[in-house]
């Protein structure tokens, strides 16, 4: 179960960085990413304004069809609010472990708060928290309180109308300075054009982004020191969502090859997705090529 918590607790940060806040330009910035899934491949935002979407996990599938029956693994609960803010997510995985984390907004900021199963009476706080309080009509400062990973500080600084934005992991919580790590975000419209990152114990690395000529993300291209180092490409159907993607490091070795098939619904949203999964890798460290590993998501949408 501990590993479990900890490969699921990246949804706190996710969902702490996509609410929309109290100010203007916190506002531009957050709506960048509304009706989106966090940590999916490149998915297209969700259409028709769903409020719910439920998506169950099948592994060890009978046949590699899109409609092969399977073991069901995990079942992952979203909602939303009427502007899009995600709100609620729930996560529930081998009949034994789920977390939940809930939304709230406010005037003077936001707060992420997740729980986990304590029994079959009780939850308990026990995965985290973030809470954010603006600082300025241009900043606002987070704490994330994490049991597992200690807690941790970060200023967010939105500059030409949320479309750069900073983010820094900052260790003095009074004058909001000494950080140890920092991104940059430089946005087009509400299109990701480059991140740069930045560490004191990493070398910059930054990323680009490019786009088809319908405004879907066709690639990117990680840089270190002004050399490629890693390569990612991403064919897309009609509907914005990949068919195919691929990860490939410096030397040309494939990282990640994975291919999708989808059923949509009459609002253009995908119902069941099949995943094929061709080449294993962990850590940026290709491992020897397996059989395809076949998945298939199935998904409830209440609108």
């Amino acid at each position: 179960m501990t590993q479990n918590l900890k490969n699921i607790l990246y949804p706190l940060a996710i969902i702490g960085a996509i609410v929309t806040s109290c100010t203007t330009k916190q506002t531009a910035y957050y709506n960048h990413d509304k009706w989106k899934i966090p940590g999916d491949i490149n998915m297209a935002p969700l259409k028709a304004s769903p409020k719910e979407i439920k998506e169950s996990l099948f592994t060890n599938l009978t046949d590699t069809s899109i409609n092969a029956k399977g073991t069901l693994n995990s079942i992952n609960t979203w909602r939303f609010d009427a502007a899009g803010n995600l709100m609620y997510r729930e996560y529930f995985i081998s009949n034994e472990f789920w977390i939940r984390t809930e939304m709230q907004l406010g005037i003077n900021g936001y707060q992420s708060r997740s729980y986990t199963n304590n029994d079959a009476q009780h939850t308990k706080e026990d995965a985290g928290k973030i809470v954010s309080k603006p600082i300025s009509d241009s900043s606002f400062f987070e704490e994330t309180f994490s049991p597992q990973n200690g807690n941790s500080y970060r200023l967010k600084t939105f500059g030409n109308n949320g479309k750069i934005i900073t983010i820094e992991e900052i260790k003095d919580t009074v004058l909001y300075k000494n950080a140890t790590s920092r991104e940059l975000l430089y946005y087009e419209g509400d299109k990701l054009q480059k991140a740069l990152y930045s560490s004191i114990n990493d070398t910059p690395r930054l990323a680009h982004y490019f786009y088809n000529t319908n405004g879907f993300l066709d690639s990117i291209i990680l840089r270190q020191q002004g050399a490629i180092i890693q390569r990612e490409f991403f064919v897309n159907n009609t509907q914005g969502d990949p068919v195919s993607y691929l990860k490939i490091n410096a030397q040309g070795d494939t990282l990640q090859n994975i291919r999708f098939t989808y059923i949509y619904d009459a609002k253009a949203n995908w119902i069941k997705r099949l995943e094929r999964q061709e080449t294993q890798n962990r850590y940026n460290t290709v491992l020897t090529k397996q059989t395809p590993d076949y998945t298939i998501t199935e998904r409830e949408i209440k609108y």
